[in-house]
């Protein structure tokens, strides 16, 4: 038990290595882990439900700053929206190559509305991602410095900030 006390009280950066954690074992730590910084959950493919998984960041890892949750296969909208609700200081979100994640759900524009202090967005190979998503992130985070769209349909370069940003 000292172990997990020592876990809540020290824990701030989190990685499981590529693919290597299971779902439970992840959610069990988490329990513990509330004063959680940074999280990086990228390409973990056992987890079998991302929605229960962000819902637990959502409910006890409010402080988080960053979340890697780079080719998580089934984080749905719902998922999504229960993070961004629940870990409003979030500055750096990796959701690259996350295929179920669509801009016609209104997700991607909920979450610019949501965080604020958001600096680096990856949405990296979501085609689904579209102007109106750009110019509410252009809108809702003037503190965005990094926004990666490689795979958008359309490439474009925006000026709605104060200097140019150029979309990759």
């Amino acid at each position: 038990m000292s172990f997990f006390k020592n876990l809540r009280n020290n824990c701030s950066f989190l990685v499981f290595l590529l693919g290597s954690s299971q779902q439970t074992a992840i959610l069990s730590i988490l329990t513990f882990c509330i004063e959680l910084r940074h999280l990086n959950l990228g390409s973990c493919v056992r987890i079998e439900d991302y929605d229960v998984v962000a819902s637990m960041l959502a409910a006890r890892c409010r402080s988080l700053c960053s979340v890697d949750l780079w080719r998580c296969r089934n984080l749905t909208d719902r998922g999504l929206a229960e993070l961004v609700s629940g870990c409003r200081m979030l500055e750096e979100l990796d959701l690259g190559w996350c295929p179920t994640l669509q801009s016609s759900t209104g997700c991607f524009q909920h979450l610019a509305r949501s965080l604020p202090r958001l600096r680096k967005l990856f949405l990296t190979a979501n085609r689904t991602v579209c102007d109106s998503d750009v110019e509410e992130l252009a809108a809702s985070c003037p503190s965005l410095q990094h926004l990666d769209i490689l795979g958008k349909r359309f490439p474009h370069t925006y000026s709605m900030w104060t200097q140019t940003f150029v979309i990759y």
